[in-house]
C-alpha cells in the first residue's frame, strides 16, 4: 500500500474517525500494484436534547444507525520511476431521510489519483488540510472542526480538485463554492513540525464571493480573502490544540455566516453587497491516561461582523478506550449555541440543533 500517501492525504480523516493505513488489508500485490482495503464499521447512538429556542422541528429524540461505516480502496504501483495511485472511498449516506427506515444509499467521499507530489480528484480541501491534523478527535460527525476555517462539512470535500504539495507546503486549487465564480477556490498552507513534535499551520485562503446571489445575471462578486493559524503542542501524555482564522468570505467554509448557519451558494458571506468579516478560534486539550483510554476537551467560537451580531459557541468532552487493536468505545457529550441545520422531514437532517447531545459509538477500524 502507498502508505506515504494514505498517512499525509488521510491525517484530517483520522480526526474524524477514518481507518488509519496501519488497519488497512492488502488484498493483492502483483506485477508491483498493492490493493488495499480499510475502512471501518460503526455503530452510534445520540440523545437530542435542543434548546427550548431552538429552530421548529428540532425535539428531544433518540437516533440511532450505522450509516457512518465506510469502506475505501487503495491501488498503488511505481510506474516509470513515480509512484501512482488510486483512492476511493465512500459512506451510507446517500439517502439522507430516515422515513425512509433502512433504505439508505452508498455514496462517494473521495476520488483521487496521487502522482508523486500531486493529487488530484474529490477529498479534503485545503483548508481541512491545514486544520483539522492539528485538532482534537471528536465524535461528532456533523460539527467536526467547528470555530475552524474548515467547520463546513457541506464543503469540506470539493468536487474536484488540485493539491500540490512538496514538503511542508501545499497550493490547493479546489471547485469553487460559488457557481458563478470566474476563478477556483485558492488554498496555500505552510506547516512546520519540530523534532519534539510540535507543529504550526498557517494558511491563506480566497475565493470569489457572490455579492447577490438571487440574481444570476448581475455578475457582482468580490474576492474574498482569509487567513487561518492551527498549533498543536505535546506536552507528554497531554497535548494542547488551538487554531484561530479571520476573514471576509469564509462563512461557506466555516459554516457560519451572516443571518446563522451555512444554506448554500453564497447567501452567507454578504450583506447589502458587503462582504462581511468573521473571526473564529477552537481550544482543545488531549490526555492519554493509558495505552488504552484517552480524553478530549474542546471549545470554539465563530463571531459575525453582520448587523445581528452572528455567533456560535461549541463544546465537545469525550472519552476514547481501545478495548482490542481496532476496536474502540466512545462516549461524547457537547453543546452548540446554534443550529447548524434547517429543520427537514427527517431526523438525520436534524442532527445539529441549537442545545445538548450525547454520544455512544462502538467503531472496528480494518
Amino acid at each position: 500500500m502507498n502508505r506515504n500517501f494514505y498517512k499525509k492525504g488521510m491525517a484530517a480523516g483520522l480526526l474524524l474517525g477514518a481507518a488509519s493505513a496501519a488497519n488497512a488489508i492488502t488484498l493483492a500485490e502483483a506485477d508491483g500494484t498493492t490493493v488495499s482495503l480499510g475502512g471501518y464499521i460503526k455503530a452510534e447512538a445520540v440523545f437530542n436534547r435542543p434548546d427550548t429556542n431552538a429552530a421548529e422541528g428540532a425535539e428531544n429524540s433518540f437516533i440511532a444507525g450505522m450509516r457512518q461505516s465506510r469502506f475505501n480502496l487503495n491501488v498503488a504501483r511505481d510506474v516509470e520511476g513515480h509512484r501512482v495511485s488510486g483512492f476511493i472511498e465512500g459512506d451510507f449516506y446517500g439517502n439522507s431521510k430516515a422515513d425512509e427506515g433502512t433504505a439508505v444509499q452508498w455514496r462517494m467521499r473521495h476520488a483521487v489519483i496521487r502522482v508523486d507530489d500531486l493529487t488530484i480528484g474529490q477529498f479534503w480541501s485545503g483548508q481541512m488540510l491545514a486544520t483539522a491534523p492539528l485538532d482534537v478527535e471528536m465524535l461528532n460527525f456533523w460539527g467536526a472542526g467547528s470555530g475552524s476555517i474548515a467547520g463546513n462539512g457541506a464543503t469540506v470535500r470539493p468536487q474536484l480538485l488540485v493539491h500540490y504539495q512538496r514538503d511542508g507546503l501545499r497550493i490547493s486549487v479546489q471547485d469553487p463554492v460559488n457557481l458563478d465564480a470566474t476563478y477556483p477556490d485558492l488554498v496555500a498552507s505552510y506547516r512546520l513540525k519540530s523534532e519534539s513534535g510540535a507543529q504550526l499551520s498557517v494558511a491563506l485562503t480566497g475565493r470569489d464571493v457572490d455579492l447577490t446571489p438571487a440574481d444570476d445575471d448581475d455578475g457582482k462578486s468580490r474576492l474574498g480573502l482569509g487567513a487561518s493559524l492551527a498549533a498543536k503542542l505535546p506536552l507528554g501524555s497531554t497535548s494542547l490544540h488551538l487554531s484561530g482564522y479571520t476573514g471576509k468570505g469564509m462563512g461557506a467554509y466555516s459554516g457560519v455566516g451572516v443571518g446563522g448557519a451555512y444554506r448554500g451558494a453564497d447567501r452567507i458571506d454578504a450583506e447589502g453587497e458587503k462582504l462581511v468579516r468573521q473571526d473564529g478560534f477552537m481550544a482543545g486539550v488531549r490526555h492519554e491516561f493509558s495505552d488504552a483510554l484517552r480524553a478530549n476537551v474542546r471549545f470554539s467560537k465563530v463571531m459575525v461582523n453582520d448587523k445581528a451580531s452572528t455567533g456560535m459557541v461549541s463544546s465537545n468532552i469525550n472519552l476514547m478506550y481501545r478495548y482490542l487493536p481496532g476496536l474502540e468505545f466512545g462516549i461524547e457529550w457537547r453543546r452548540q449555541t446554534l443550529g447548524t441545520v434547517s429543520p427537514a422531514n427527517s431526523d438525520w437532517q436534524r442532527t445539529r440543533p441549537k442545545g445538548q447531545q450525547l454520544e455512544v459509538m462502538t467503531m472496528f477500524k480494518f
